[in-house]
């Protein structure tokens, strides 16, 4: 079985199929669902009579992690309402090209594929190591936020930015982050760049301190500091925490990495002289940190 088979086969269906149930709860009929889609009623509605945990089970199953797939598809749905097909496939076509070159799918190849080998690591290989799966995944967590309704809710004044380390790297000047800020123009977002290593100085600065008190997170996303963006995340389950004032730009990391190590995921900082107060939301990887801002705009009313 080729590895492309195996998105095709086991995250495809089930993805289309919670983004089905989005739409749908949205408002929007069947017939308007399977046109979004490019499937057929019946199968639109097959989608919908299946229960949620049922999904939860087969996408889990595969190696999937559902909360962020479930992201993905509220990004998706969003992008489909708006009828951007691009936006909607460039969306769904870097998330499953992330799955495949991060190797998070290696088990369940070799589990449904007997002639799979444990040292098989085609993906990785064809599709780059560390730092280029890095790179994908910070475009996907762009194409996450660029997606939604409510994209531009999340910008702050000066601009947004994703940063993630690749696996291995600890200082900044080796995490991932846009070259450029991601504006708002119009309704939209645009990133003025692209993901490489040493992008966005000071987010990858905040993020090397708190790596420095939470391996775990490597990825980071700075979101408007906005009440709704704060109740959102706290609604969704976030752990949020406040830091700063800060004198000098140079104590923010600092600052946050301290309230991080006091358990939040999340951290409002309250800015200073000449710095505009943010939200730095983190997570195992950008596209996790992502999935966690999706969920606190979803919480927006339209």
């Amino acid at each position: 079985m080729l590895p492309h088979e195996l998105v095709s086969k086991y995250v495809i269906p089930w993805l289309r199929a919670l983004v089905a149930r989005k739409l749908a709860q949205a408002g929007m009929t069947q017939a308007g669902i399977a046109k979004a889609l490019s499937v057929t009623q019946p199968m639109v509605s097959k989608y919908l009579r299946m229960p949620e945990k049922e999904l939860r089970k087969r996408l889990e199953k595969a190696g999937v992690e559902f909360r962020e797939v479930s992201a993905i598809a509220s990004s998706v749905a969003d992008a489909l309402r708006r009828a951007s097909l691009i936006e909607a496939n460039r969306l769904m076509t870097s998330y499953l090209q992330q799955l495949l070159a991060s190797g998070r799918l290696c088990e369940l190849h070799r589990r449904v594929d007997r002639w799979a080998r444990p040292e098989c690591r085609i993906c990785v290989e064809v599709m780059g190591g560390p730092v280029l799966v890095t790179v994908e995944s910070v475009k996907t967590a762009y194409h996450m936020l660029a997606a939604h309704r409510h994209a531009i809710v999340a910008v702050p004044e000066v601009g947004s930015n994703i940063v993630e380390a690749p696996e291995g790297a600890k200082a900044a000047e080796e995490f991932v982050g846009f070259s450029g800020r991601i504006v708002k123009v119009g309704r939209r977002l645009i990133a003025l760049g692209d993901p490489v290593p040493g992008g966005s100085k000071h987010t990858a600065r905040v993020l090397e301190k708190v790596m420095e008190v939470e391996p775990g997170y490597r990825g980071v996303i700075v979101a408007r500091g906005s009440k709704e963006i704060i109740e959102g995340l706290k609604v969704t389950g976030a752990s949020v925490a406040e830091a700063g004032p800060a004198d000098r730009l140079e104590d923010v990391g600092e600052q946050v990495a301290e309230a991080v190590g006091r358990g939040a995921d999340a951290v409002h900082h309250l800015g200073g002289q000449g710095i505009e107060p943010v939200v730095y939301v983190f997570g195992s990887t950008s596209i996790d940190a992502a999935a966690k801002l999706v969920r606190a705009l979803d919480t927006i009313s339209s």
